[in-house]
């Protein structure tokens, strides 16, 4: 009975030798099994790194993750709010012509041929009024005599074209003030110009700013302009877009209000 004890002992230290390796092959099968998760989350270029080497990379990738998340929400937010943001429209209805001197000493006939067009009002500003008087009393240096004589001639004729359309009440003439008031006469040629700091230029661009912003209508989510300024001068135009004016030269706009000049 001595010698089947002794076996017993055997047999059960056999046992526990197998639990251990029971032990063993369970902690192989799990550390496998955490190989084979980071393998699958796109760590497989690194076969020979240690298993916490993977374990860093995986929580390195995953927090890569999390800040692209982030970026495409706040992507997404910009897009919605300027889904929301309402669009401002700015239409061009012309109504009100602010014609400048060059217009008057260059292409008289085409601002005639205005005058006589439905649906537009010429308004002269009155520093191209009295600027024009003075032209024509040959005030202006240009380079050679043949021009000089050129100026004052298209000024004389320009004054007289605008004081004709005065006697005869034409309602679709008018003088216009650098407060942006629109005067049925020529009686009135002087007004305060002390709040308006540069040149001639600076005078015509006043009165437009304040025409328009007594005209301008609103529309739905935007606003109409019915002021606009005629000119050749690019660097008049310049400054009137920086100030938000309508503007256009003389022969673009008659082609596109299709007026034919005579």
């Amino acid at each position: 009975s001595g010698e089947e004890s002794d076996d017993v002992i055997v047999e059960e230290e056999e046992e526990e030798e197998e639990a251990d390796d029971v032990i063993v092959e369970e902690e192989a099968d799990g550390t496998a099994s955490e190989t084979e998760e980071l393998t699958s989350e796109g760590v497989e270029e690194l076969p020979d790194a240690s298993v916490g080497e993977l374990i860093a990379r995986k929580r390195e990738l995953a927090a890569q993750m999390a800040q692209q998340q982030k970026r495409e929400e706040t992507v997404r937010e910009i897009v919605e709010q300027q889904k929301t943001h309402k669009q401002v429209l700015t239409q061009i209805q012309p109504k009100f012509l602010v014609p400048d001197t060059n217009c008057f000493i260059d292409e008289l006939n085409f601002i005639e041929q205005l005058a006589e067009t439905a649906g537009y009002i010429l308004a002269i500003p009155l520093v191209v009024f009295n600027e024009l008087d003075g032209l024509a009393k040959g005030s202006a240096t240009p380079a050679n005599a043949k021009q000089a004589e050129k100026v004052v001639q298209h000024a004389l004729a320009s004054g007289m074209f605008i004081e004709d359309c005065f006697k005869k009440k034409r309602l679709n003439v008018r003088l216009l003030t650098n407060s942006g008031n629109l005067l049925n006469t020529t009686t009135f040629r002087l007004q305060d110009s002390s709040s308006v700091q540069g040149n001639n230029d600076d005078l015509i661009l006043e009165s437009c700013s304040q025409l328009d912003q007594k005209t301008r209508k609103q529309s739905g989510s935007g606003s109409i302009l019915e002021v606009v300024l005629l000119t050749d001068d690019r660097n008049l135009r310049v400054k009137a877009l920086a100030k938000k004016i309508a503007v256009c030269n003389m022969q673009k706009f008659l082609k596109l209000a299709r007026v034919t000049p005579t």
